[in-house]
């Protein structure tokens, strides 16, 4: 086999091989970059709800506690931490 032979054989596979690396390089880069959309534990649930409170300017802490257990799943938040804000 002629040496110029042997190289075009050899410079077309190690082309080959580096177009499959850059391919592999950019999927791995494009997954660590949107790494939550491809979770498939992460899930966003939108829930609609009626509620019987009348418009006032606040509400009490219990009153939404007692809201927020009622619309609540049971594989949400736990634990909620009221804190009264400024408007």
């Amino acid at each position: 086999m002629k040496i110029r032979k042997l190289l075009r054989i050899l410079h077309r596979d190690f082309g080959y091989f580096i177009v499959a690396m850059t391919i592999v390089y950019a999927v791995s880069g494009i997954y660590l970059n949107h790494r939550h959309d491809f979770n498939p534990d992460y899930k966003i649930i939108i829930t609609d709800f009626k509620h019987d409170l009348q418009p006032q300017e606040s509400y009490p802490d219990d009153e939404i506690q007692k809201l927020w257990k009622r619309f609540s799943p049971m594989w949400c938040i736990k634990n909620i931490t009221l804190t009264t804000m400024a408007i």
